[in-house]
């Protein structure tokens, strides 16, 4: 594992202006930021307008961005479809209340997105390979 810091546990300082947080607090904020939009392609503000934000480059935040992906993916592991059957839980129980399945649907959609790039899970389509690849040694071995 890295040794970037924890950003789940940080929590940036409240008090302090934003465009003066350090790379690892403005990482903990933008963690929060991609928690709470389930993924962060789903994130309200453009990366431009999160490096205004923290008066940054642009290219600052998609480094902010893909270290935050790889800081999850590294930490997924074991526990991921866990995490994500939590994550269905509670967006389809909040999401269904509020009248709004196709929301779920599709934040249900990103969080197993999140996790095919993180190579938790496969997509659909490598998964169909698989099956017709290991059917087809079977046809040939005579193994049926």
């Amino acid at each position: 594992m890295s040794d970037e810091p924890n950003y789940r546990s940080l929590s940036p300082p409240e008090e302090k202006p934003r465009p003066e947080y350090s790379y690892v607090e403005r990482r903990a904020e933008l963690y929060d930021l991609v928690e709470q939009a389930g993924h962060y392609r789903n994130l309200e503000r453009s990366q431009r307008d999160l490096a205004r934000r923290y008066d940054v480059a642009a290219s600052t935040i998609q480094k902010d961005l893909k270290r935050i992906r790889e800081w999850k993916a590294e930490r997924l592991g074991e526990h991921a479809e866990a995490e994500l059957e939590t994550l269905k839980t509670r967006a389809v129980e909040q999401l269904l209340d509020s009248g709004k399945p196709d929301k779920a649907y599709y934040l249900m959609m990103n969080h197993y997105e999140t996790l095919m790039e993180a190579g938790v899970k496969e997509s659909a389509a490598d998964e169909i390979e698989h099956t017709a690849d290991a059917s087809v040694v079977e046809l040939l071995s005579g193994d049926e």
